[in-house]
């Protein structure tokens, strides 16, 4: 599973994409924090790759990422929804960007890249001071640790499938020990009051369902109040 994703990752290398606001999200992101930050090992059950790209996205040339993707197997398809993602039966690689105003959530079309991509809310966070890690001497950007915590907190409350809900919280409370405390409760701080009481709830919400970590949901509580 890991070849098919280095081919994957080398695609965005191959054209610079790490260095525009492109960044690997996702339980992907998890995987890596695992493997080169120290974060507490935690199986890794999804194919899904998730993308977030800034925008307005501009690139000086364009590009179409999509044939790249055909070169190693990937076709386009659809969801019930009408949201668009591309997949080689194995992997599925979806693109975001961040929802911004009022309204629900729309597809946007990345013209530079040739793509689609979904917006959705609370993304804007992963954008502030991201990491570089290398996997097989590839360079991947991903968001800082401590934005990827109080994302993957806030949306969690968002996820109607009690599974995914706790998988959440467990990615953001196993990532925990690797990030300093008071910078989580700074960056906390910035939060709106509805983002803020999200959180706290399903910190409260994961000590009942995950009462094997109550102690460290119980220090990340204590850190943020």
């Amino acid at each position: 599973m890991i070849k098919p994703f280095n081919k994957i990752i080398k695609i965005f290398n191959k054209h610079k994409l790490w260095d525009d606001q492109i960044e690997l999200v996702g339980s992907w992101c998890f995987y890596l924090y695992q493997k080169y930050l120290g974060v507490k090992k935690f199986p890794l059950k999804t194919q899904d790759i998730d993308i977030l790209i800034n925008i307005p996205y501009k690139r000086k040339k364009q590009i179409n990422l999509l044939n790249d993707f055909k070169e190693i197997g990937f076709v386009e398809d659809f969801k019930n929804d009408g949201t668009i993602f591309i997949t080689n039966g194995e992997f599925k690689i979806e693109f975001l960007v961040p929802k911004r105003g009022p309204g629900t959530e729309e597809i946007v079309k990345i013209k530079p890249l040739s793509i689609t991509a979904v917006s959705l809310r609370h993304l804007d966070m992963l954008f502030e001071e991201p990491i570089i890690l290398i996997e097989n001497n590839i360079r991947i950007k991903l968001p800082n640790p401590t934005q990827f915590i109080l994302h993957k907190l806030l949306i969690s409350s968002r996820r109607r499938i009690q599974e995914k809900k706790i998988k959440d919280i467990q990615q953001a409370i196993y990532t925990y020990p690797i990030i300093d405390g008071e910078n989580l409760k700074k960056e906390f701080s910035k939060l709106s009051k509805n983002a803020k009481q999200k959180i706290m709830k399903n910190l409260k919400y994961a000590i009942e369902k995950i009462p094997l970590e109550d102690k460290i949901i119980s220090n990340i509580i204590f850190t943020l109040q």
